[in-house]
């Protein structure tokens, strides 16, 4: 929320942008305490966690592509568009007849 800038809790963009930011840092933890060890072996299991990195980045760029969504559609709610017809016969258009 403070990287985004926002005290919008309601709002699903920023949801999401904290889900995929705590899910990011959580495995950074557990990456570096020693939790999510590279790579798990027992004699009936073996397991290699070698993407660990590239999931905690993937989870770091879809919170940014989260909160970036989050601050367009902040943008997108204050612009408007001014529309106006001018011209002989586009107002009113009987009354020139």
């Amino acid at each position: 929320m403070i990287k985004a800038g926002a005290t919008d809790e309601s709002n699903a963009f920023l949801i999401l942008a904290v889900i995929h930011g705590s899910v990011a840092a959580t495995m950074k933890k557990a990456r570096s305490n020693g939790e999510l060890a590279a790579a798990v072996k027992t004699p009936e299991y073996e397991r290699q966690n070698t993407g660990l990195v590239d999931e905690i980045n993937s989870h770091e760029k879809k919170m940014d592509e989260c909160i970036q969504r989050y601050q367009n559609s902040i943008l997108s709610m204050n612009y408007a568009v001014l529309y106006a017809r001018a011209g002989m016969g586009t107002v009113n258009a009987d009354n020139y007849r």
